[in-house]
């Protein structure tokens, strides 16, 4: 009985082994240079400072402050280049997604997608912000983003990212 148990025991790792390995190659990017594509687009950025707060600035810390709340709402695209480490790599793309400060859970993981729902306190101690993450590993190469955020203040970010390996090798200043 024993015997037939091991045999059992041995035969499950043996099929997972395999399984395994065609996991790990996606959900770890290529080492090298990635170059990255993010459009964000924020609202309700307004929210976040309180009409009291902007009765007691003075004229021109009023008028900076609603040109800063102009240009965080709206929608941006930023094109980025940076290199992804062998360390990084073996983290994973679920672990380079994580943001600093923050909760993690992750809600769903497969070979080739992943789904987290992370949690900020904001800073200045009031509120928080839940952020739910969908990484997709569309190749060893190519990777996608996709994440909303919601601000118990207001406001409420959409992202979408676009990850594609460029070479193997980093250039000297990233």
């Amino acid at each position: 009985m024993q015997f037939n148990i091991i045999c059992r025991t041995l035969t499950i790792l043996a099929l997972a082994a395999p399984c395994a390995a065609l996991a790990a190659p996606l959900m770890h990017g290529r080492t090298g240079e990635w170059e990255s594509t993010i459009t964000s687009t924020m609202s309700g950025m307004e929210k976040m400072v309180s009409k009291q707060k902007m009765e007691h600035m003075t004229p021109q810390e009023r008028q900076r402050m609603q040109a800063l709340i102009t240009r965080m709402n709206g929608t941006k695209t930023r094109k980025d280049h940076y290199c992804l480490t062998p360390a990084d790599a073996k983290k994973g793309l679920i672990a380079l997604n994580h943001i600093p400060g923050c909760t993690m859970k992750i809600v769903h993981q497969s070979r080739d997608a992943a789904e987290t729902v992370q949690t900020c306190p904001n800073h200045g101690g009031s509120g928080k912000s839940v952020t739910r993450v969908q990484v997709r590993a569309l190749s060893p190469t190519h990777f996608t983003t996709v994440a909303d955020m919601h601000n118990s203040m207001g406001p409420k970010g959409h992202y979408t990212g676009d990850y594609r390996w460029l070479s193997a090798t980093c250039p000297k200043d990233q």
